[in-house]
Parts: structure tokens; sequence; C-alpha cells
């Protein structure tokens, strides 16, 4: 070197450095990673499943990692320890093999080395060794070796001198967490199952080849999956978007998204969360913090009751993987990484409402009922959505209803057949919704009624002509006959033939404090002369069932008008569309993507308003304009101040005008959708403040 020159060579003692950040289980990971990337290169020809195993023998100090990936050329077998060198640029969706991985892991795990390898067309192997000689010499070149005791096709890494010492005092040293070799070696294999859970299953491959990896001959199975529950209800069944392009800058080679989400049959504080896949490799599991995109305005905060809520997010590129949202050692995810964000913005804008799927609102039985096993799971395997060529997330199409009016209906229903009737109604109940009404039904005899579900009377098919309302109807005529019955000792006889007369008898044997009296044949009709009259009189109970009554129940009639008066609301949106069809193409373009995403031009803390919302463009909150419907049943306009109004029909109108941040929060305190009515939000808080104020009195 001359006067004029600078020596930027590079000192061994790099190596040291380079050994420090890394773990004894993720060093081996490390080489494992360089393995599967030889494999995706799809080095190996005669066949598309590899074995990797993984030897360690504590007694003598040796570790040996070998695979049949297919091998690696004599000329490229120096990236594994040269620095400076890579091989990923062929590799599909690379892991980041001879990059600083392998270095680093090889200089961790041991004081000597030995690399060989031999592709299928070599007569022999070849290879090199380093040691502790090597490193403290300032030459850079390595002998090359060669090698008879390898098969065509495979790769093997000897390491000995193991630098492994679970007798430290350090407690930076990952081994010292355990009491020796065996419990190390289960959470090697512990950790391998989770970490290549996609190459176990054959999900990292097209072709669904997988790989197989053994430690000291014990064959590492993949975890069991999520339970996944195929839900009727809402539209909460499992659904998966694919090929998700994230919008980023400065990158050569495109970043997409694979997003799986949905709710487990059942589920605690340790199940639900995320998980999160960087180029097929799970780097984080069951994520309930910002690293999952919980809490930090993507998802709410995690809570024991979304323990059923679960997110499996995988990133993958072609391209370079250094930018990717891992740490060094692939153990963790950064959330604030550009990557991460504009994955975890698509995840929210995808599966914000299942993040809002409490077991409060949303009951377990809705989901523990449609398991694999159920003969009504919707199916067998998730709803896909191909994202490849979609920038927004259709929110009706492809999203669950977020209301749950299904969900709500039936635990209403639930509520009031044992309350109010003692009845099984699952006849009432659609038959794909018939499981979860039947394990809610038995839930809450089993917590809250001394009665089992065994003990509720069945509706016979000769009731099926009737209404829901018209239903209930004749059980409150029956048991007003049962009551005057027992209060003069007088009992029907059980030769009638009345569909009714087993709910009868169930009704008498309730109210009666004793047995005796006797039998009566006598006339029943007036019994449905009340009925008649009732429902001539629109004094029939509430109906509970609309979106979860089954198709053969006739419906209520004012469901039928309610239907109507939809219909023609929508013909009268539609006329006045046709008007202004003048609109410029490009407003209809940005209220199109406005609907469709729901996300787009807002903050990552807000949900938006769509065309029903009761936010004014002022952002105050105020009632929508009166139909038809609103009219009838005497509730007028919304053009009067805030207060209270009389309104037709003996009700009041209560308008209260607000901000748009504060009816957000109040949606979201009440557990309603901020696109539901006003009259679903009034209703909601009104029976909010009765409840807390029943409370207070009771308080005082």
């Amino acid at each position: 070197m001359s006067n004029n020159e600078y020596d930027l060579s590079p000192d061994k003692k790099v190596y040291d450095s380079l050994k420090s950040d890394v773990s004894p289980i993720d060093a081996i990971k490390e080489l494992v990673d360089n393995a599967l990337d030889n494999w995706k290169r799809g080095a190996k020809s005669e066949s598309s499943e590899a074995k990797i195993e993984i030897e360690c023998d504590f007694d003598n100090s040796l570790l040996n990692i070998k695979d049949d990936t297919g091998g690696i050329s004599d000329s490229r077998i120096v990236d594994l320890f040269a620095l400076g060198q890579s091989g990923v640029s062929d590799v599909q969706r690379p892991i980041g093999a001879y990059g600083m991985g392998a270095k680093k892991a090889i200089v961790r795990l041991g004081q000597k080395a030995t690399i060989k390898s031999r592709v299928p067309s070599a007569e022999r192997g070849y290879g090199f060794t380093v040691d502790e000689e090597w490193l403290n010499k300032p030459e850079w070149t390595v002998d090359k070796k060669y090698f008879d005791d390898i098969t065509p096709g495979s790769t093997s890494i000897e390491i000995e001198d193991l630098q492994i010492d679970f007798n430290t005092d350090q407690e930076e040293e990952e081994t010292s967490r355990f009491s020796g070799p065996e419990e190390f070696i289960e959470a090697i294999k512990a950790e391998l199952s989770e970490t290549y859970e996609d190459f176990l299953r054959g999900r990292a491959i097209s072709t669904g080849d997988k790989i197989q990896i053994v430690v000291n001959g014990d064959k590492v199975t993949s975890p069991e999956p999520p339970q996944w529950s195929h839900t009727q209800y809402d539209g909460y069944h499992v659904r998966e978007y694919t090929e998700y392009q994230l919008e980023l800058s400065d990158r050569k080679h495109p970043v997409y998204v694979d997003l799986k989400v949905g709710l487990l049959t059942s589920g605690g504080q340790d199940d639900g969360g995320t998980d999160v896949y960087i180029q097929d490799r799970k780097i984080t599991s069951r994520s309930t913090s910002d690293a999952g995109g919980w809490g930090n305005g993507y998802l709410p905060n995690y809570q024991p009751a979304l323990g059923r809520t679960r997110f499996q997010l995988r990133i993958y590129t072609d391209g370079e993987t250094d930018t990717l949202p891992w740490d060094t050692q692939k153990s963790s995810v950064d959330p604030y990484n550009e990557v991460m964000q504009e994955a975890f913005n698509f995840m929210r804008r995808a599966g914000l409402k299942y993040a809002k799927a409490r077991y409060g609102p949303f009951p377990g039985p809705f989901t523990s009922a449609y398991g694999e096993e159920s003969e009504c799971a919707l199916e067998k395997s998730p709803e896909l959505f191909d994202y490849s060529t979609r920038r927004h997330v259709s929110r009706q199409d492809h999203t669950p209803n977020e209301n749950r009016t299904q969900a709500q209906e039936v635990k209403n229903a639930v509520e009031a057949h044992l309350d109010s009737y003692r009845i099984n109604g699952e006849k009432l109940i659609e038959d794909s919704l018939q499981p979860g009404y039947n394990a809610r039904i038995r839930q809450q005899c089993e917590r809250n009624y001394e009665f089992d579900i065994d003990d509720c009377w069945v509706i016979p098919e000769e009731a099926e002509q009737y209404s829901e309302s018209e239903l209930y109807t004749w059980l409150d005529e029956v048991d007003k006959l049962a009551q005057r019955h027992v209060s003069t000792g007088v009992e029907l006889s059980e030769s009638l033939e009345y569909w009714w007369l087993s709910y009868y008898k169930l009704r008498h044997q309730l109210h009666a404090s004793g047995s005796g009296g006797f039998e009566s044949t006598e006339n029943t009709s007036n019994i449905s002369e009340s009925v008649q009259t009732r429902i001539s009189a629109g004094e029939t109970p509430s109906a509970h069932l609309n979106n979860a009554l089954r198709s053969s129940i006739p419906e209520q009639e004012e469901n039928k008008k309610e239907e109507k008066d939809k219909k023609e609301d929508e013909e009268e949106k539609k006329q006045e569309g046709d008007s202004n069809s003048d609109n410029s193409s490009a407003d209809q373009e940005e209220n199109t993507a406005d609907e469709d995403t729901g996300t787009e031009s807002i903050s990552n803390n807000e949900e938006e308003p769509d065309a029903d919302s009761n936010t004014s463009d002022d952002g105050k909150a105020v009632a929508k304009k009166a139909t038809k419907d609103d009219s009838e049943n005497g509730l007028k306009g919304t053009d009067q101040p805030a207060g209270t109004q009389k309104a037709e029909a003996g009700t009041e109108l209560i308008v209260i005008r607000t901000t748009s941040d504060v009816h957000q929060e109040l949606c979201e305190r009440l557990d309603v959708s901020v696109e539901a009515s006003p009259e679903v939000i009034g209703e909601a808080f009104l029976s909010r403040f009765l409840e807390l104020e029943e409370k207070l009195t009771e308080s005082e």
C-alpha cells in the first residue's frame, strides 16, 4: 500500500461483534433459514420436498445441521462465511440467506466449523474449515477441502467446541433459562415448530410441498392450527384477503400482504391477537400489543373479552429483505416501520369489525357452536377475496355486519323464551342459526335458571302456521287459562286434542301450589277468540326475530310493512340519483372510493360516516329525515332545535346536537355502530342512562 492510499479492509474481529446480538436458538434458526432459501431457489431437482436434520451432542460438544435441499455450488459456498457476500437475488421470497445470518450463527455456536456441500452433478463434496486459529490470522484465504462422506444434493455445517454454557451466571445468556441440554433441545423443537409453521404445513411453497425438520431423531410437527369458528351469524365467519399490494415509497420490488381474520370457537386472554409472518417465517405469535396492531390507532386496546379475535398477517416480497419490519434476529417486528404501518392499515380496514366482537354483544355460543365438526358451519375453509387488483376494502360485501342484528335478535329471543314463556323456540330460528340458539339457551339455563332446557316446551309443527308475535299471543292466552284453572281447581283433560295442550299442562303445573282438582273438558274456543281480538287490535307481544327468523315462519305484519316502505324509499333515492346523474366523473370516483374503503380519507383513529350517517356537513350529529314509516308512527322531521318536542301518538322526540368526535365516542361506549340510525343510538343511550340512574338509586 502506498502513502497515497488508505487500507479499508475489514478486521476479523468483526466476527466477534456479529455474535453478540444472537442467541443460540436464533443462531440455529439462521442456519435453517439458509437451507430454506436454498430449497426455494429450486436447487433440489429430483424431489420438491426436503429434510433438515439437526443433531446436538453436548457430551462431545458437537452440533451438526445438514439438509438435502440440493446443495450449494462450489463457487457459492464461500457466501456462507465471507463478509459482504450474499446470494438471494434468485430466491423467491428470500428469508435472507448468505447475508449476515449464517456468519454470526456459526461464530456464535462454536469455535470451529466445517462447511461442506455437494450439488447432484458433483463427483464429490467440497468445502472448508474455519476455527480460532484462522480467525486470529491476518490472512483471509482458507484452504479448500474435498469430502467423500456427503451425499449429492446436500449441505452440512459441523460445529465443534460449542459455546453454549448451561451453568453460566450471565443473565443475557439464553441457555441459562434451561436446566440442561434436554430442556434446551425441547425448546429448540418448540421454537422451530412455531417459526416454520408454514413450511411444515406446505403453505410456504405454491406447490404445497413441505419441509421436514428433525431434531435428534425426533420429527418437528407444526403447532395445532387455530380453532376457527365458521359461524353463520352476521357474516363473522373466517375471511382471507390475498395479494394486497402495499403502497410504499422507494422500493424496487413490491411488497404484498395476505390477511386471514376471524373468530375462534372460544378463547381467552392468551388465545386472541395477531400472528405476523414475514417471508413465510412466523415472527410474532398472538401479539396483543402494538407489535400486532393493537392499541396503536389501528385496532382498539386488546382485552380478555376479545379473546376470540385472531389475525394472521403475512408480509412477503421477492425483493430486498433488509427493510422489512423485523429485527436482526427476526424475532420481533417494528410496528413503526413503513411496511408494518401500511400492513396494519389494511388489517384495520378489513378486520376492525372483528376486533370489536366482544363476548357481551356477540356471545360465545354463537361461535362455539360452529367448529369444523358442526354440520351448519358456513365453510370448512375461509372465504377468499383476491385483492391483487383492488385498492379498497368493500365494507358491505367483504366485511361482517357490525350491527350484529342476528346475534342481537337471537339474544333477545332466548331471554324472552326463558323469562316469559319457558319454551324452546328453535323452530322459530333460521336453520343455519339454530346451533347458536341451542347453545345459547343451554348456556343461559345452566347459568341463570333452575330448570334445564329439556324442561322447556318445544314448539310443535302445528304452531308454525303462526307468526312469532301471534304465537306469543296464543301462549299468553293459554297461560291465562292455566292460571284461572289453577285458581278454581280445574285442569283440562289429556284426551283433548289441542296443539297447545302440552304447553297448558306445563303452565298449569308451574302455577299450581299442589295437586288436586278435577279434569275439565270445557269449550276453549274463547282462547282463539281472544287471540284474534288481540291480533286485530294490534295488542300482540313484541316479536324479536327478523333477520334470524326461519323462512317457513310467517313474517310479522309490521316487518312486511317496513320492507315495503324501505323499497319505496330506495326507489325514491334512485329517482333522485337519476336526476343528478350529470355529476362529474371525478366526483363519482371519489364517492366510490370513500364508500368502498371507508378509511382512505380519515385518520387511523376515526370511523367514517356513510350515506345514512347522522352527521351533518358542519360536523353536528342530527337525526335523519323523517320517512313515511316515521310519520305514520308519529315521528316528525329534524329541523327542530335540540330539546324535547311533542310528537304524535303520545311519543316524545328528542334531538341532541353534538360534534362528530363525541358522536363516535358515544357510539363506542354504547357498543352501537356509528352507522346506526339516530333511533337506534337514542334507544341505546336512554337505556344506558336509565340503567345507571337505577344503580345510583339503589346505592343511595
